[in-house]
């Protein structure tokens, strides 16, 4: 009997150790991508006439992002949200098939100075993306993924959660920010 309890006790180590190394091994595979990703977009030149993503890796870059008077959209995601990895593949393949470019801010990828700057900041989370109508800081809290459309570094109009890409389109060109 004891014997039995021991060998149940070395597999679910066995099992749990690996779990571990499984998920480190694809975390720090993903931080790489993240990381090689941030040194590519470190000087956050912009080609207009090429779709892609831009990740917001600090709160300076994230600022100059949304600093012209274009319309940007600026994408609130964080690592282990199962709803913002669904939603990433659909910004992609939307973003090249209507050329146009994003940010993608992952909370998590931030430093506290940063993220407290970030949440500190005068990017308002619109009213009509909320039941009470009023617009509100990002430090009052969202749920994620959150997509902003922000001209003139006001936030103008928003997404919250994840939407399928018919969803995607309607609400972009019903707010101008595509054909």
């Amino acid at each position: 009997m004891m014997k039995k309890i021991l060998l149940i006790v070395v597999a679910l180590l066995a099992v749990i150790c690996t779990a571990i190394f499984i998920y480190k091994y694809k975390l720090y595979d993903v931080k790489g991508a993240l990381e090689k990703q941030k040194d590519k977009n470190s000087s956050m030149v912009i080609d207009k006439n090429e779709a892609g993503i831009t990740f917001g890796n600090s709160y300076a870059q994230i600022v100059d992002y949304i600093s012209g008077s274009d319309n940007y959209m600026l994408v609130v995601g964080q690592e282990k949200c199962s709803f913002c990895d669904m939603y990433k593949p659909v910004l992609e393949e939307i973003s090249k098939l209507y050329k146009f470019n994003y940010m993608y801010v992952d909370v998590k990828n931030l430093s506290d100075e940063d993220m407290s700057l970030f949440f500190s900041s005068e990017i308002l989370i619109p009213g009509k993306c909320h039941n009470s109508g009023i617009d509100s800081h990002l430090s009052d809290g969202f749920s994620t993924p959150l997509t902003l459309f922000i001209k003139d570094k006001t936030s103008y109009d928003c997404i919250r959660g994840y939407v399928n890409k018919d969803s995607l389109i309607f609400k972009l060109k019903e707010i101008s920010f595509i054909n």
